[in-house]
């Protein structure tokens, strides 16, 4: 961030240095720097922008370049006395040009507006309306019977993803090559725009075909492609104007090394000599790391923050929006109105966890939990979802370390770290006032109790069970909003009140069992819910950070076809004039 500052302070120094007198060796060496100033303010490959806000800066960057060249051409023309230094000054600030307009020019390209134009297709008028019309009434006015029937074209075949031939140089270089070409067709989504009827059915043939292991590592690598076009030069590097802007920088940055270690530099300090060559071996180091950039930077996103999530969770929530898009696709099929379709998708994406209760048959026991802001579900479940793990810990333990006790453990708490971490990717609301209040309500129930002078509830899994038991034990018969009022956003005791609901909806053998299982369905409906609600460029600024679960699933519902994101369907049918 401060490298802009430091270049311009730097020329503006070497600049002021400078006087009318006789320039010596010193001088010269020190005019020799200025256009390397420049060079390294291009960066090095693997980042331009430390947000997508930084993006949007392409403007500012371009005065600076502007600027930073003028300080760079007047130093070198102050300090021409003719020696092969002022040459190689001139040669250096030939490459400093290239790269720190390269890097301006990227950040022009992904900047949100020029992005989002670079995805438009090409207007599409349609058929000449005009034209057809005129022909129908000239065809009458000649005393012609004119009719119309339909023109159908043939329906645009699914493309299937090309397979990569195997590379052992290149890991994983299918999942690689399906991942780019998926990349390729879905990366409008990025820019808040839609996809085709083609591109849906292209997703869900190959996406309702593949393990979930395939699956995530497809979705994987593609956001790592969309991370290096938002974040470093990959635009531009791996393409024929790329690499020859690669060999063209490299070439003359090892010629002017070549060149500098032969020019005569007798009487040129050690100090002054020590900075030349820095300056020279950073810009041939920072030429050299390109060409290992591509396939680290794709390793190294494998180790993001969706590893740390369990592979249980990764095939429960694969399963589950297979089986939806699954469904989705049947009804598609059978149904004729373009409105009903839309409808359907509407209704499909709004699934919060109402869907599962009704089906399981507890809407009406406690549906009032997911039918009430967001937010205030998250935390109503995040606390109920604790308190029967708990309770479970103590009573059947078999029963947390069944998998889906697992997975609903596991997105309670992830749901949660995006409610108090990154609020903005969830829908507005009040959720951190609630989660203030509920903590406030927390340690004033245990504070009464004097809970926490008996240990460490955080390391303590004996105390946390008793915490949790004696929550569950609260007389919640009377609503906490007709004894509290709505002054404080709470929903300690709701919880709790869930919790004990969940705990005895059913007196079956099986409920235990069932329960967890309809607790893991819901959580994953909430955060499919929340990750299609989330705006775009919320999912694009996360990237940077590793990349969130919930921009994995968002990814995969698209790939599945469970978005609005999509024209709804693709009409080949035109009309041709009959005469007769």
């Amino acid at each position: 961030m401060s490298a802009d500052w430091a270049a311009t302070v730097s020329l503006s120094v070497i600049s002021r240095s400078y006087s009318d007198c006789t320039m010596d060796i010193s001088s010269v060496m020190m005019a020799f720097w200025a256009p390397f100033l420049l060079l390294h303010l291009g960066g090095p490959d693997t980042i331009t922008a430390l947000s997508l806000e930084d993006n949007e800066l392409w403007l500012r960057h371009s005065l600076g370049l502007a600027v930073q060249l003028y300080l760079a051409c007047q130093i070198i023309r102050r300090s021409w006395i003719g020696t092969p230094l002022n040459v190689l000054a001139i040669l250096v600030l030939f490459v400093g040009v290239i790269k720190y307009g390269e890097r301006t020019w990227i950040l022009w390209s992904v900047s949100s507006e020029q992005f989002r134009d670079s995805m438009l297709r090409d207007p599409d008028p349609g058929p000449n309306y005009a034209k057809f019309m005129d022909e129908h009434s000239s065809k009458q006015a000649e005393g012609y019977e004119v009719s119309v029937e339909p023109l159908i074209e043939a329906p645009a075949e699914v493309e299937f993803v090309p397979n990569a031939p195997k590379n052992s140089n290149i890991p994983n270089a299918t999942i690689l090559n399906t991942a780019h070409h998926f990349f390729v067709n879905f990366k409008p989504l990025f820019a808040d725009l839609i996809l085709s009827y083609l591109d849906r059915k292209n997703s869900q043939s190959f996406f309702q075909g593949c393990t979930w292991e395939e699956a995530f590592d497809v979705i994987g690598y593609e956001l790592g492609f969309m991370f290096d076009t938002l974040y470093t030069k990959a635009i531009v590097i791996y393409t024929y104007t790329g690499s020859f802007l690669r060999f063209f920088n490299l070439s003359f940055t090892s010629f002017i090394f070549v060149a500098f270690l032969v020019v005569d530099k007798q009487s040129t300090s050690p100090v002054d000599l020590s900075i030349s060559y820095l300056l020279m071996v950073g810009a041939i180091v920072l030429e050299f790391k390109v060409y290992k950039f591509c396939i680290d930077m794709l390793q190294s996103y494998q180790h993001s923050n969706l590893q740390v999530i369990q592979n249980d969770l990764k095939m429960f929530i694969f399963n589950h929006l297979w089986r939806k898009s699954k469904q989705a696709s049947d009804f598609i099929q059978g149904c004729k109105q373009a409105s009903d379709i839309m409808e359907y998708c509407k209704r499909l994406c709004a699934q919060r966890g109402d869907q599962v209760l009704q089906e399981r048959r507890c809407f009406y026991e406690i549906g009032w939990s997911v039918e009430v802001e967001f937010d205030q579900s998250i935390l109503l479940w995040h606390i109920a979802t604790d308190l029967c793990y708990y309770y479970d810990v103590e009573k059947k333990p078999v029963l947390v370390e069944r998998p889906e006790c697992k997975v609903s453990k596991a997105l309670a708490d992830y749901m949660l770290h995006l409610l108090v971490n990154c609020p903005f990717m969830l829908p507005s609301g009040i959720g951190k006032i609630r989660f203030q209040d509920t903590c406030a309500e927390a340690i004033e129930f245990f504070q009464e109790r004097k809970f926490f002078m008996e240990g460490d509830l955080d390391q303590n899994k004996k105390l946390r069970v008793k915490a949790c038991t004696t929550l569950i034990k609260v007389n919640t018969k009377i609503k906490p909003s007709e004894v509290k009022g709505d002054r404080s956003k709470s929903v300690l005791f709701d919880a709790c009140r869930l919790a004990k609901s969940l705990q005895s909806l059913k007196m079956e053998e099986t409920w235990p069992y069932e329960k967890w299982e309809m607790i893991s369905h819901v959580w994953i409906e909430m955060l499919s819910y929340a990750a299609n609600q989330c705006r775009f460029n919320y999912h694009a600024k996360q990237l940077r950070e590793g990349g969130e679960l919930l921009t994995h699933v968002w990814l995969l519902m698209t790939h599945l076809g469970i978005s609005e994101k999509f024209q709804i369907a693709e009409s080949h049918e035109r009309v041709k004039l009959v005469v007769t």
